[in-house]
């Protein structure tokens, strides 16, 4: 597929107020530096991707010299031509202004993009499917921008260059790195791209692991040094052991004395402890004697204190309910004489009613339109109608007065009787008070007795004075206490003791020296181990890269025949011998006698090998689209291509642009 861009119109983007480009097969665009030549290539990657020739979103779209320019749309469009038919862009790019309520000028709030597909109106995300359908963004930029490739990180160019070169066969790989004596390497090199794992995942998992069994094996010689400078130094087993049995026997000796005199020393204290034990049960029973008359002292105070109190609780709930009825029978009375007063009121209103008459008001015989009197037999019918209605209205309200004073009435003996009832209550409940008085200055005459001293109860006691008696006499004739010295047996004691700890820290030496031995032993064979898992993993690592070298020259020569112009390197020769994978991008020297690396090579080659690079991406992914060069006065010529050329050339006679359309035979 190819695609060709037809006609580029920018407004108001970059400070251009309008431009509108036509293009052809080859289109030159001359200006001097500083014009703006590389605005138009950025404009069509915005136009399709957002973004600036640079794969950059953050870079200014708005006139930057008058900013009063900004407040206008941003615009870029083109005319694309594809297989079949030929279709518009437009992107928009706006500032939203808004005026918020009670102030006085519009604020700038935001920006939003507009999007337009053959002058339809798009949202973002459908617009971007319709240009991602039409030509993906990251091939898009490999194949417009001669400077892209190069650009990428060298293992992103690897991966490209490997897709074109496409699958290479493993069994040609394996035959060209079998030998005699790597059969068995080869065997599990084969087991191992018949498996799951990618030869690079192979590849990291086991530099990994000799990474870290190398770290491990760094830090063998430290350990075993560590070990050995803790050594301790070598005992004489038998003479420590001879000397500890003397000690041994010392202490022995020293704990026989002790021991007797403990003895001597118990059998003394016994009976004083006899003695002592007589005293302790007498006093126990001087403080059960104590606790009994102390208890049935309490008791008969609190036996005391509880009938007085039922007394007492027995006047006072008289009390109480004398006083809640006295309040309830003050409370009634007030009653009764609040109903005489309302009583005395009905009746007053009932005889004012009974004693209305009924007058006529002339201006009810008046007809209210004409005002002239109504006819004599009309004034006769009227009265007697105003006459019924009055004297109906009058007993009605004397009724309602007879219904209410009979309410009050009965509300009125209600509380009189109620007030009999409180009466006869009360003189009852007096009368109880005044038995109750008795019956409490009756109990505390006959229950008066005078407060006991419980002290004076207790040491009057026959039986207390009897025992406290027996243990006066027992303590008078208490022994006094033995004594026993033992500071110097367990002095020469504890000397012993460490001096025996110091032998049998020495003969304990014994067994770190063994332990320590059998460390060293350990660790010993530990690094043989490491160092023959190391040099297995570095065998396999040599065999992963004779395969990787094998197969990546096999592919090299491959890429190599695809490209006409450039040249690439895919493995570097180190120092020490080793081959390190690299994606070296090589272009023709100044004579074309051979090839230097892109950095070296002058522009023109740089410029000629990117489009040589694009020429085969786009014949392997069967995409061509407009190709942008950037500095192409650099070039004198170009070498062939299929895709459409736009070159931006420096000139400094041209103060302002100037385009020229060539129209071009196509390579096939």
């Amino acid at each position: 597929m190819k695609i060709k861009l037809l006609e580029l119109t920018l407004i108001n983007f970059m400070g251009a107020d309008k431009l509108v480009i036509p293009l052809s097969d080859l289109t030159n665009i001359f200006a001097d530096n500083g014009i703006g030549k590389t605005r138009f290539f950025n404009a069509f990657t915005w136009l399709l991707f957002g973004k600036d020739s640079n794969d950059s979103t953050k870079f200014d779209i708005k006139n930057t010299v008058d900013r009063s320019k900004n407040k206008l749309d941003h615009e870029v469009s083109a005319r694309i031509q594809v297989p079949g038919e030929i279709i518009t862009l437009k992107r928009i790019h706006k500032e939203k202004w808004t005026k918020k309520r009670g102030e006085e000028k519009a604020e700038l709030t935001g920006h939003e993009d507009e999007f337009f597909w053959n002058d339809v109106p798009m949202k973002k995300g459908d617009y971007e499917n319709k240009v991602n359908a039409l030509l993906n963004e990251k091939l898009f930029k490999l194949i417009t921008n001669v400077t892209y490739f190069n650009s990428l990180k060298p293992d992103e160019r690897r991966r490209v260059l490997l897709d074109i070169a496409g699958d290479v066969d493993n069994t040609t790989i394996l035959d060209s790195i079998s030998t005699l004596n790597n059969k068995q390497e080869i065997f599990e090199l084969t087991n191992l791209l018949n498996s799951s794992k990618s030869l690079d995942e192979y590849r990291l998992e086991v530099a990994t692991k000799r990474r870290k069994l190398v770290d491990q094996l760094k830090t063998i010689p430290t350990r075993i040094d560590e070990v050995s400078r803790n050594m301790p130094e070598a005992v004489n087993v038998d003479e420590i052991n001879a000397l500890i049995e003397s000690v041994n026997k010392q202490i022995t000796i020293i704990d026989t004395e002790m021991t007797d005199l403990s003895v001597a020393y118990q059998e003394s204290f016994k009976s004083i402890q006899d003695q002592q034990n007589k005293i302790h049960n007498l006093r126990s029973s001087l403080n059960d004697i104590s606790y009994k008359i102390k208890d049935g002292i309490q008791k008969k105070e609190n036996d005391h204190r509880i009938n007085r109190s039922k007394l007492v609780d027995q006047k006072e709930n008289i009390e109480r309910d004398v006083k809640s009825k006295n309040i309830l029978l003050s409370s009634s009375r007030e009653k009764v004489d609040t109903l005489n007063t309302r009583i005395e009121t009905g009746r007053k209103q009932w005889y004012d009613i009974n004693s209305t008459q009924i007058e006529f008001d002339q201006h009810e015989f008046t007809c209210p339109t004409c005002k002239r009197h109504i006819e004599p037999a009309d004034m006769e019918a009227k009265k007697l109608e105003l006459t019924n209605n009055f004297n109906t209205e009058k007993q009605r309200k004397l009724s309602d007065n007879v219904s209410a004073g009979k309410q009050l009435i009965e509300q009125k003996n209600e509380a009189e009787n109620l007030i009999n009832t409180l009466k006869n209550a009360i003189d009852a409940l007096n009368k109880e008070l005044e038995r109750a008085n008795l019956d409490l200055k009756s109990w505390d005459e006959a229950n008066s007795v005078p407060k006991q001293n419980i002290d004076e109860v207790i040491q009057s006691d026959p039986e207390y004075v009897k025992i406290q008696a027996e243990i006066k006499e027992l303590e008078a004739s208490l022994p006094e206490s033995p004594k026993i010295d033992l500071t110097d047996q367990k002095n020469r004691r504890q000397t012993l003791l460490s001096e025996l700890d110091i032998y049998k820290n020495k003969l304990s030496m014994v067994k770190v020296i063994e332990n320590n031995n059998n460390r060293v032993k350990e660790l010993e064979a530990e690094e043989s181990k490491l160092s023959q898992e190391i040099a297995n993993l570095e065998r396999t690592e040599f065999m992963l890269n004779d395969f990787s070298k094998a197969k990546m020259d096999i592919v090299e020569e491959r890429i190599n025949k695809c490209f006409k112009y450039v040249r690439f390197r895919l493995f570097d020769r180190q120092i020490n011998g080793a081959e390190v994978p690299v994606c070296d991008t090589l272009v023709p020297n100044r004579d074309n006698t051979g090839f230097v690396p892109w950095n070296s090579g002058n522009t023109a080659a740089r410029i000629n090998g990117g489009l040589d690079i694009i020429n085969t991406l786009s014949a392997h992914y069967g995409v061509f689209v407009p190709i942008f060069i950037d500095g192409a006065e650099s070039v004198t010529k170009l070498i062939d291509s299929k895709s459409q050329i736009i070159r931006l050339v420096v000139s400094e006679a041209d103060k302002s642009l100037r385009i020229e359309n060539h129209e071009r035979e196509l390579v096939s």
